[in-house]
């Protein structure tokens, strides 16, 4: 397990027990493809929040050494992250139980899948979940409709709703990873200035390059020598 910090640093194979960032704080897993204000609002709510990404994935290709300095770049002077190899939620939890998380956060969509993929026998040993809600299409869902005391753990739940998901800023951010596209300046604009997730916009004429809070620095540096030739 590696621990990068918020100020940069990267501890490897980090003695989790001797470190107390991590002992008795809250854990929040997830893919963070990319780190959104909805993440950091919901890590803004808690003392202590430590982010997990696997570098294995369920179902699919595990992340490659540069996914997974491109994703944890994205939490540099903002939170520590951890980077394990646990696939399964329950697997996470075994891992961080032995140094007293206080709670593990969850999404809709995560406690949602964790509610249908989990069974009482499934469960070794007790633990804390917090539950936040989102919003689509206006809707409200609250994580609280999921739960019917099912399961042999402790759940609080977030009266916090955004509109606003990993995938959907992955969708609208493909139509600007060309230096030339047939969206308009205003459109590409509006889709990133939704989830507040560019730093720069230039442009000439209808050749657009958004540089992204989503790339590594070495990745905003290359584009910012390719567009040398389009000013």
């Amino acid at each position: 397990m590696n621990l990068y910090m918020p100020d940069g640093q990267f501890i490897e194979d980090v003695d989790l027990m001797n470190d107390v960032c991590i002992e008795g704080s809250y854990i929040y897993s997830g893919s963070f493809n990319p780190l959104h204000d909805g993440h950091k609002t919901i890590a803004n709510l808690f003392e202590n929040v430590v982010f997990e990404v696997s570098q294995t994935r369920y179902e699919k290709e595990p992340y490659t050494d540069q996914d997974i300095i491109r994703l944890t770049d994205q939490f540099a002077w903002k939170f520590p992250i951890v980077v394990t190899d646990k696939t399964l939620f329950l697997d996470k939890v075994e891992l961080f139980n032995e140094f007293s998380p206080k709670a593990f956060i969850m999404g809709y969509d995560t406690f949602k899948r964790f509610l249908e993929m989990t069974t009482s026998d499934d469960i070794k040993t007790p633990f804390n979940i917090v539950a936040v809600g989102r919003k689509v299409d206006g809707i409200n869902l609250n994580p609280k409709d999921l739960w019917n005391d099912q399961l042999p753990i402790n759940v609080t739940f977030v009266d916090l709703y955004m509109e606003i998901s990993s995938t959907q800023i992955r969708k609208d951010a493909h139509i600007v990873n060309s230096f030339n596209t047939t969206k308009s300046i205003e459109e590409i604009k509006k889709a990133m200035l939704i989830y507040n997730e560019y730093d720069i916009i230039l442009e000439k004429g209808y050749k657009v390059v958004v540089i992204n809070q989503v790339m590594c620095a070495g990745e905003k540096l290359i584009l910012r020598r390719k567009l040398e030739s389009y000013v």
